[in-house]
């Protein structure tokens, strides 16, 4: 069994399936199988690109406050953490999300 043109673990696998494990989330992946004979005569399969999802949620935005004017408000926020990594934030007001 081929991941990404390595050789996993140098095993000859008889059945025919195999489990990986250990993968990163929203990693790319390309694997491929290659049969072979008694002879040495071998051939690949096609290759399978596969992404792996990410289906952690990020943690929560903790100590929320704020910044009052007569006028304004800022809200300020402690950073969530998350495994492949936050790419921003949704503020609601009311129930509504904000529009900017």
């Amino acid at each position: 069994m081929w991941r990404g043109w390595i050789k996993n673990h140098g095993a000859t696998i008889v059945g025919t399936s195999y489990n990986f494990s250990g993968l990163s989330a929203t990693t790319n992946y390309a694997y491929y199988v290659k049969a072979k004979d008694a002879a040495g005569n071998s051939t690949n399969s096609s290759t399978l690109n596969v992404t792996t999802p990410d289906t952690q949620a990020p943690s929560a935005p903790t100590n929320l406050y704020s910044s009052l004017t007569q006028a304004s408000l800022t809200l300020t926020w402690t950073i969530s953490t998350d495994n492949v990594g936050v790419t921003g934030y949704d503020v609601y007001r009311d129930g509504v999300k904000n529009q900017w």
